[in-house]
């Protein structure tokens, strides 16, 4: 449910800033995607190292960092 909600999140995020930004949302669209890349990325490589797991709590922190990224 939790991933669910993150999902969700995400599909609001976008459409809000496909109605504030307008063409300058895919800019954002874009930032928001290689942020993504390189946040899986470190977790599948942390994973694999070192052994972590990703909580509900780690993927409230992904969702609210994606949001902090995209208000910078």
């Amino acid at each position: 449910q939790g991933l669910v909600a993150g999902i969700a999140g995400l599909v609001l995020l976008a459409l809000y800033l496909l109605f504030y930004y307008r063409l300058l949302a895919l800019v954002a669209w874009f930032g928001m995607a290689i942020w993504a890349a390189l946040a899986l990325g470190l977790v599948a490589v942390a994973g694999s190292t070192i052994g972590y797991t990703l909580t509900l709590a780690g993927v409230a922190g992904l969702v609210i960092s994606l949001g902090v990224t995209t208000d910078s």
